[in-house]
């Protein structure tokens, strides 16, 4: 790579959601998102790639594929070490 290829490239992203439900703290969380990011490095410049996100506690399931790419997104399940904590309702 010529440090002349970083200034020729740009990505940008955002994702919008929204929660079918209300859960309690420690509940089973859904969100429906989709994402959409900007690369012009690529002939398709923009990517669009629906979401499924569950979490619980520290546990968390993404998931998505891209509609622009036709290949999984780069999600993955991850755990955090974040204790949980008690909100009062």
């Amino acid at each position: 790579m010529k440090s002349g290829d970083l200034t020729e490239s740009f990505t940008q992203s955002g994702r919008l959601g929204i929660a079918p439900y209300v859960a309690n703290t420690g509940a089973l969380h859904t969100w429906f998102m989709i994402e959409f990011d900007q690369r012009t490095d690529l002939p398709d410049k923009v990517g669009v790639t629906p979401l499924l996100r569950f979490f619980t506690g520290s546990a968390l399931l993404e998931t998505g594929w891209s509609v622009t790419d036709n290949r999984p997104s780069s999600t993955s399940p991850t755990v955090s070490n974040i204790p949980e904590q008690e909100f009062p309702q």
